[in-house]
């Protein structure tokens, strides 16, 4: 998440200042930002009487986690191409 936030502030909006929420929110980005910013916010700030995966998870969803993965790449190219002559 933090390469599309540096990506949108240096080509969309230079001199951006607020969030990264307002930030893909100014840049008319794809929506599916914000939730992959969430999802990447719960893991980074653990919440341990709610954890955002599990051991468990990590094996018995790993073709859920892939597709997760595999969109967070996708959505964050886009990010790095919304404007044409970029």
């Amino acid at each position: 998440m933090i390469v599309v936030d540096a990506a949108l502030r240096e080509t969309e909006i230079p001199g951006f200042k607020g969030n990264t929420k307002k930030l893909i929110e100014a840049a008319n980005a794809n929506p599916r930002l914000q939730v992959m910013r969430e999802r990447r916010n719960a893991l980074v700030h653990v919440d341990s009487e709610n954890s955002a995966l599990t051991v468990d998870q990590q094996w018995a969803e790993r073709e859920k986690l892939e597709k997760e993965a595999k969109e967070a790449i996708e959505l964050m190219f886009e990010a790095f191409f919304i404007s044409p002559w970029v």
